[in-house]
């Protein structure tokens, strides 16, 4: 099983002899261990944060049952930063091209660090927050090596990363990935919402997770696959979570059975940075029934996709 914990990622690269692939593992075992230092401005975790990542490793080794998974995770605190404002916004400038305005955590792949915003909102939203980013790090993952531009992330969970021209690079389904991602997450906290308001007994009953829209487009797509099909949503969602942290994918072709040829392309296309009028379309896409509106929308935005853009996330 590839899942996303040291020494067990998939390394691949053209024409790579086992020597190489020990090497860059090597390499990565000792840039992992290097993230787990404080960096320059980073307090100490007092009893909030050890209590929220004590729990993560719990919810998240309990959820790993329940998918008929052997793994039991179990995250050291150090590869998670509470870091203020400030200092976070920093660290992300050095470390990635997120925008620290945007996101208020961030998992960095290639140092296993966890970078988290402890300013961004209340305790609820911390620990949503590095929920997120831990099923991130727990993912399934490849590292890809390439022969001009060294390490890089090929896989995380759903997402793929290509190279195209250059530096340009696209990752795709990201929309896909963070939603599963989120919804996740968002299962896992309702699940424990009792245990976590006797934490946080001030807090407002409201966890605010994020990739709303991401999340109905999929529940969308569940609730079709399950009426095209003789598996009931439950078990069609158990696989796409299942896929997250073992690489399993043969279940996205229902999505291509139930909503015809490049459905999974269009899916593709979703993410949080496409304008909001390719959002609408993709939406009515797998929202119709009538398949020649369906088709009409694909032509539409087939012809209009463009080779990507950089992004992370």
């Amino acid at each position: 099983m590839e899942m996303g914990m040291e020494n067990e990622y998939k390394i691949s690269g053209k024409d790579l002899s086992q020597e190489k692939i020990e090497e860059f593992r090597s390499l990565l075992k000792n840039r992992r261990k290097e993230s787990q230092r404080p960096v320059e401005g980073e307090p100490l975790k007092n009893e909030r944060e050890l209590w929220i990542v004590k729990k993560i490793n719990e919810y998240i080794n309990e959820e790993f049952k329940l998918l008929g998974l052997s793994a039991n995770p179990d995250l050291s605190p150090e590869c998670f930063h509470f870091l203020p404002q400030e200092v976070y916004s920093k660290q992300l400038k050095e470390d990635t091209s997120a925008d620290s305005k945007a996101v208020s955590a961030n998992y960095v792949f290639l140092k296993g660090a966890i970078y988290i915003n402890s300013d961004a909102g209340n305790n609820l939203r911390l620990f949503v927050d590095a929920l997120h980013e831990s099923l991130h790090y727990l993912s399934v993952a490849t590292i890809q090596i390439y022969p001009q531009r060294g390490v890089g992330q090929r896989r995380l969970g759903y997402q793929i990363t290509q190279v195209r021209k250059g530096s340009e690079t696209i990752q795709r389904p990201m929309g896909f990935n963070e939603a599963v991602t989120e919804a996740v997450n968002a299962e896992i906290v309702h699940r424990h919402k009792d245990e976590l308001k006797n934490k946080f007994p001030d807090e407002k009953d409201s966890y605010l997770f994020s990739y709303t829209a991401g999340r109905d487009l999929l529940d969308l797509i569940i609730n079709k696959i399950a009426v095209g099909t003789d598996d009931n949503s439950e078990k069609i969602w158990h696989r796409i979570k299942l896929g997250l942290f073992t690489g399993g994918m043969t279940h996205l072709r229902n999505i291509e059975k139930t909503f015809g040829k490049n459905s999974l392309k269009i899916l593709a296309m979703f993410s949080h940075w496409v304008p909001n009028e390719t959002k609408k379309k993709i939406v009515a896409y797998f929202e119709t029934n009538d398949l020649s509106e369906r088709q009409k929308i694909a032509d539409e935005l087939l012809s209009k996709e463009s080779p990507g853009k950089n992004s992370s996330e």
